[in-house]
């Protein structure tokens, strides 16, 4: 006890033994320690080294704490060593527990039939013959009920018989009828007839539904009326009383005799939420009781602003002259720098490719060396593509266009969102293309645009390019005019001239809760202000938004100091809820506005083997029928009687009997073969045994490999080994002796 009289221990209120199991608090309490205080925290009555809170008995000396049966109560103080009983119970208060007086030895013979008892179906009278008519592990002999199944041997009454074999329904007759139970299609009513309309084994004095099948005889709303019944087709229901059946009214469950539809959707007025737009999903995202038809602003907003778009980024290749003349004025370092700085702005705003081109030889078009193939590539992947290109050769811009053209090269074949980029092809060339007749760029240039929509344009760098035919080359590329550079500074300019056209004009938009887009169902403000459907494009396959050229010129001339320069909101598309096919249950489940528009047959019958209702099932509502001879229940892996059970009344094992009935320990397992687990152990866990978290073992220490690790002690308190002690060094102790746990 501590020092003001209080306890730190168990208190005499506590009604089952110590933690560590052994004689119990309640007589501990009662006859109180040597000092007459109540059991301390850290105390060791018994002096044998272990705690009291941690003692298996701790009142009794027993320092190996051997436990047999591992019910948590040491051998020493278990009024019943060998057979599992944590309780300790002792009715007659002889010393010996219940568990040991009860318990018979599974190795000795009681009836003498010549079978041990943990052989014997029947250990308490002589049956060497071992009969179990019924297969339910007990013999014949000391069968209660030796034609039905029942392990149990339950007998309520004390009247000999078992519980299953008075409640025998081949042999009871509930209602007196002179069909015994489990002939009777109705056992609670008398009906001599046995009359079952719909063949559902139910007969038509009980059936809640005597006309539809229904052997479950399902009754939701408990209103005496199966749900069978309830729900049977009605082509006539006329569920709002206007005069109009239900598969022909345009408001079902809304009074309107006129039937008025202005917008031709299927819906009347009195039940359209938009009855001036055409609207038969009557999608309101908002619930404001207007549908979105007729909302003019967002709703059910799929996604939302620019940060939450991804922009789709342009295929920018760019094909650069080499030859000879751009080794004069260092026409090629300069144009090395401008890349450069093009480079440092937009590698992260657009992909790039790259080509050089000199002297052709062979058939158009000649093959030039690709230094860079279109790709998403980092600022200084980029530059290196180009930094040992030297002058060299002539200019064959023609044969080189056009094998970008034929290879594709402004395009990377494993890019998913290829077919939607915005792809452009930019030349640049310091002098005149002498490719001959066969092979002139301006061709190349057309056909890239007519066929595959891709634009070129054409820069004419410092003197001696060819202004004329680079003209004739932007015009047929689609881009109008040619563009030129007469130095570095020059050149920089016009290129991101021509990369802001292509950039930020194209936005791929997904719905993060994957909801289809509605096309109809997108509004789209630059800078602020909204713009109309005429100025961008929606690409439905892809989910892409692209600007028109003149909405493209507005954005990209705002100011950079305008936050989110773009905003797009999106609606997401409603569809039809769980669209299936059509089924005769008063809703339009094709979502073809048509109600029930099948041949909606006739109730189900049960044995014909057809889909009589047209609902897609056979016989639902029917009885199994490969149960059509209802027997008594035996252990045999089927279901005898016809109830819907197997083999009830059988051990919890699955089998007849238990083949090996031993003691119960505490090891998780039916030891004794009675359908019980570990009874008489205690509710926590012991040493080795599994867990999920500390508070589930005894010692309060769920291990990481999932079973409960040993109990310690804390520092200052008594000890024999090492081990005892959490911090692992017993000081005194070893050989026997008592020491004390001291910190680590």
């Amino acid at each position: 006890s501590n020092g003001d009289g209080g306890s730190e221990g168990p208190s005499a209120s506590d009604t089952g033994t110590t933690p560590g199991g052994g004689d119990t608090l309640l007589n501990d309490a009662e006859e109180g320690s040597q000092d007459g205080s109540q059991i301390g925290q850290w105390t060791d009555q018994d002096g044998d080294g272990h705690l009291d809170r941690f003692d298996n008995c701790w009142r009794t000396p027993n320092p190996e704490q051997k436990d047999s049966d591992g019910d948590g109560v040491g051998d020493e103080c278990d009024n019943c060593p060998q057979i599992s009983n944590g309780d300790q119970a002792d009715s007659d208060s002889d010393g010996t527990g219940d568990a040991c007086e009860e318990g018979i030895d599974p190795e000795a013979d009681d009836d003498g039939d010549g079978i041990p008892n943990s052989k014997d179906n029947c250990p308490t009278k002589a049956n060497a013959d071992q009969k179990d008519k019924d297969v339910d592990g007990v013999g014949n002999v000391c069968d209660n009920c030796p034609d039905l199944a029942n392990s149990d041997q339950k007998d309520s009454n004390d009247d000999g018989q078992g519980d299953a074999c008075t409640d025998d329904p081949t042999v009871k007759d509930t209602d007196s009828d002179g069909i015994v139970d489990a002939n009777d299609n109705c056992p609670q009513i008398r009906n001599e007839d046995q009359k079952d309309s719909d063949s559902d084994l139910v007969g038509d004095t009980c059936d809640n539904c005597p006309e539809v099948a229904n052997f479950d005889q399902k009754d939701s709303n408990n209103d005496g009326q199966g749900d069978a019944c309830t729900d049977i087709y009605n082509p006539d229901r006329d569920s709002d009383g206007d005069g109009i059946p239900d598969v022909d009214d345009n408001c079902p469950n809304t009074p309107n005799p006129d039937q008025k539809d202005p917008d031709n959707d299927r819906l009347g007025n009195k039940c359209d939420n938009c009855d001036e737009v055409a609207n038969y999903l009557q999608e309101d995202s908002n619930n404001d009781g207007i549908g979105d038809a007729c909302t003019r602003q967002p709703v059910d907003v799929c996604k939302k602003k620019t940060s939450q778009f991804k922009r789709l980024k342009p295929n920018i290749f760019i094909v650069l002259d080499k030859s000879g003349s751009m080794d004069r004025d260092r026409k090629m370092q300069k144009a090395k720098k401008a890349l450069d700085t093009i480079a440092d702005r937009l590698h992260d705003k657009a992909r790039f490719g790259m080509m050089a081109f000199d002297d052709a030889n062979g058939t158009c078009p000649a093959s030039f060396r690709v230094y860079l193939q279109m790709g998403d590539h980092n600022r200084s992947t980029i530059q290196n593509s180009y930094q040992n290109i030297t002058p060299n050769g002539g200019t064959q811009l023609g044969h080189a266009l056009e094998q970008v053209r034929q290879n594709k090269l402004y395009e990377e074949s494993s890019d998913p969102n290829s077919d939607n980029r915005t792809k452009v092809v930019i030349a640049i060339s310091d002098g005149d293309s002498n490719d001959g007749t066969q092979c002139q760029p301006e061709d190349a240039a057309n056909r890239m645009r007519q066929n595959v929509g891709v634009q070129t344009y054409a820069i004419g760098f410092s003197q001696g390019a060819n202004t004329s035919q680079l003209r004739q080359i932007a015009q047929n590329g689609g881009t109008r005019k040619a563009y030129q550079a007469n130095n570095q500074s020059q050149l920089i300019q016009v290129l991101q001239t021509i990369s802001d056209k292509a950039i930020s004009c194209k936005f791929e938009l997904k719905s993060p809760s994957g909801g289809e887009i509605d096309p109809n169902k997108l509004w789209v403000d630059i800078g602020g202000s909204p713009i109309n459907q005429s100025q961008y494009n929606f690409d439905a396959n892809g989910n892409i938004l692209s600007l028109s050229s003149g909405a493209c010129d507005r954005l990209n001339n705002l100011p950079a100091s305008v936050q989110d320069p773009i905003e797009i909101q999106a609606g997401c598309r409603a569809s039809c809820q769980n669209k299936s096919e059509e089924k005769c249950n008063y809703e339009d489940d094709d979502c073809d506005g048509k109600i029930d528009e099948i041949d909606c047959g006739s109730p189900e019958i049960c044995g014909d083997g057809k889909d009589n209702d047209l609902d897609g099932d056979v016989d639902e509502g029917c009885p199994d029928p490969s149960c059509k001879d209802p027997s008594p229940e035996t252990c045999n892996g089927e279901d005898d009687d016809c109830d819907g059970q197997t083999d009830e009344g059988c051990s919890s094992s699955g089998e007849p009997n238990c083949d090996d009935p031993k003691r119960e320990i505490c090891n998780e397992k039916d030891d004794d073969c009675d359908g019980e687990v570990d009874e008489g152990c205690p509710d926590c866990q012991l040493t080795g045994q599994s867990c999920g978290g500390d508070n589930a073992c005894c010692s309060g220490d769920c291990r990481s490999d999932g079973t409960c690790g040993p109990q310690c002690r804390p520092t200052d308190t008594n000890c024999r080994e090492d081990s005892d002690c959490c911090s692992g060094i017993c000081q005194g102790g070893g050989g026997g002796n008592v020491g004390t746990c001291i910190a680590g």
